[in-house]
């Protein structure tokens, strides 16, 4: 946000896996999924490079995943993962995301949104679920980011990573 660094540091999915079992873990509970329009090395690259993605925890049984996290202004393409929005000054950032369970079956989760460090908003519920959120008008010339960050039970996550806005700029 002070444009400090050349480039973002990304949130992934990591674990430090060995053997099977060690420590509880299973091979595939620890995921980094990307979100690209066509399956190919040069696409899977671009995403983790521009942070299209999102860090997963889960079981081996059932996943939560991240089917929408966006912010929009008004009139323009809504800006996803790792984007940027620029909005005009006095206009106000349009925030939209949805979960839901892999298996379709109901999930307990509690979505937070995040705003520039801070949880900004939390809905605890079921999945699927969703969340709508308009924020009031942030100052001119105020840098945020928005991120999402999703907890199940049994330790499930989903850690979005964020998206940028600027005002006025």
């Amino acid at each position: 946000l002070r444009g400090v660094r050349k480039a973002p540091a990304w949130a992934i999915g990591e674990a430090a896996y060995h053997v099977e079992g060690e420590a509880g873990k299973r091979f595939g509970t620890v995921q980094t999924v990307l979100l690209v329009d066509q399956k190919g090395p040069a696409a899977l690259l671009e995403a983790l490079r521009t942070g299209r993605a999102y860090a997963l925890l889960r079981s081996s049984e059932e996943g939560l995943l991240l089917d929408r996290f966006q912010v929009s202004r008004p009139g323009h393409a809504p800006g996803e993962m790792g984007g940027h929005v620029a909005l005009a000054t006095g206009e106000r950032p349009e925030i939209q995301a949805a979960v839901r369970s892999s298996t379709g079956r109901p999930v307990k989760v509690e979505v937070r949104l995040i705003r520039s460090g801070s949880v900004l908003y939390s809905v605890a519920g079921e999945t699927p679920i969703k969340l709508h959120w308009t924020e009031p008008v942030p100052p001119p010339n105020a840098r945020l980011y928005y991120r999402l960050d999703v907890q199940g039970p049994s330790g499930h996550r989903i850690l979005g990573n964020p998206i940028f806005v600027t005002v006025g700029q």
